[in-house]
């Protein structure tokens, strides 16, 4: 974990922290051993970094990992802060409506600390209640244990705790980053004998008998684009599980399907498709189809923005320039000259693929958003007039559009290019 996110480390040293005093208090030297106990920690991880190191500097991939973590994941980092005030505002609707339960188990993890005093350096008697025994309601708290498992959820609750603040002020808003919250979540809830995914299935229910009776207004509300209406799609967002098309693909899954109608049940079973980075599957199955008949080979082809990369696995060919999330590149210090060089560099580059969706996506106007449905104006000019201005972010000399998917009105875009 460490060496694909560092910050990892901050969730292990807080697992660290909260045991080690209770842990060592039962030892007759207690500093001693939460020494050596440190000491082991900090032995085995440097055992592992320098085989790490040793595996980089041998394969020749120690520069390019220090570049990773000097340059790019500085600028990374300053992009992250830098989005600060919109993930605040997004928190809660990572995973509705699980994530509407983050305040309340941020709560419930503060209180569990509380109860399991971890501050003392010792267990207490097995009859000895928690700090809330008498305080909170026996409905809502569960009161029996010993000390030993009231320690064991406090910890849990403390994982939980920073794994949140990390994943909220460290990470970037991609949803993978909170999905382990979701996880944690359900765990520290059931430490305290709830059972949270009983609850949250009830208001799935509540929310499907809402889309039932009243359709209308949830639609107009959602498609209003107020901030209420953007509160109405969180809240009330229909859960796949009650969704008869999707269910009826079931016996789809267990299908040896190929070719485009392969393509076409990953279209159908994908649940986010309201998202910019969302792929198309049928749609690229026809760009990778048309490349294919083209024969193009390794270092030829380039995807640009953020959703066509996967041809370069469809197509089984090296990509043309290392950079795959372009436009997350771009947003860090120099990416966009970066780029530029090494597509300058790479002379081989045949065809660069664009992605349409990406810049819809950055319009609010419904009806400006159509006109990227439209076809080109030429055989030779597949893209939509709304579109032409999008030339300036390329930093490739486009000589012609040779295929566009969608019968010519679809999201993905060939160019040929010199």
């Amino acid at each position: 974990a460490v060496w694909v996110k560092p910050h990892f480390l901050l969730v292990a040293a807080a697992a660290w922290l909260l045991t080690v005093r209770r842990l060592a208090g039962g030892q007759p030297r207690p500093w001693r051993a939460a020494a050596l106990d440190l000491l082991g920690n900090l032995t085995a991880g440097s055992a592992l970094g320098v085989a790490g190191v040793s595996y980089l500097v041998f394969t020749g991939t120690w520069p390019h990992f220090i570049e990773v973590m000097t340059v790019w994941n500085v600028g990374y980092m300053e992009a992250t802060f830098g989005t600060l005030d919109w993930r605040l505002d997004n928190c809660l609707g990572w995973f509705p409506p699980w994530s509407f339960l983050l305040p309340p188990t941020a709560g419930l993890a503060v209180i569990g600390l509380l109860d399991a005093r971890v501050w003392s350096g010792r267990f207490r008697p097995p009859e000895a209640g928690g700090l809330f025994a008498s305080v909170i309601p026996r409905r809502l708290w569960h009161r029996g244990g010993t000390d030993q498992e009231r320690y064991t959820r406090a910890v849990l609750g403390g994982v939980y705790l920073v794994w949140a603040a990390q994943s909220l002020f460290l990470q970037r808003a991609f949803v993978y980053a909170h999905a382990v919250e979701v996880m944690l979540m359900l765990a520290v809830w059931a430490s305290h004998r709830w059972n949270l995914a009983a609850l949250v299935f009830a208001w799935l229910v509540v929310v499907e008998l809402a889309w039932a009776v009243a359709p209308g207004p949830l639609v107009n509300a959602i498609n209003s684009g107020t901030s209420e209406g953007r509160l109405v799609q969180k809240v009330f967002t229909p859960h796949p599980a009650f969704d008869p098309a999707r269910g009826r693909r079931w016996t789809d899954c267990f299908r040896p399907l190929a070719g485009a109608a392969y393509w076409e049940r990953q279209d159908a079973l994908r649940h986010e498709t309201f998202h910019a980075s969302g792929i198309g599957w049928a749609e690229l199955h026809e760009v990778a189809e048309y490349l294919r008949g083209r024969q193009v080979k390794d270092r030829e082809l380039v995807t640009w923005d953020d959703a066509p990369h996967p041809l370069y696995l469809m197509l089984d060919i090296q990509p043309g320039i290392r950079f795959v999330h372009i436009n997350t590149v771009r947003g860090i210090n120099d990416g966009i000259d970066k780029i530029t060089a090494e597509m300058r560099a790479n002379p081989a580059v045949k065809f660069v693929v664009v992605d349409l969706q990406w810049y819809w996506f950055q319009i609010d106007d419904p009806a400006e958003r159509e006109r990227f449905r439209e076809p080109g104006p030429a055989a030779d000019d597949l893209l939509p007039p709304a579109a032409t201005r999008l030339k300036k972010w390329w930093p490739f000399s486009t000589e012609l559009s040779v295929f566009r998917s969608g019968h010519g009105r679809g999201r993905y875009v060939v160019f040929a290019v010199k």
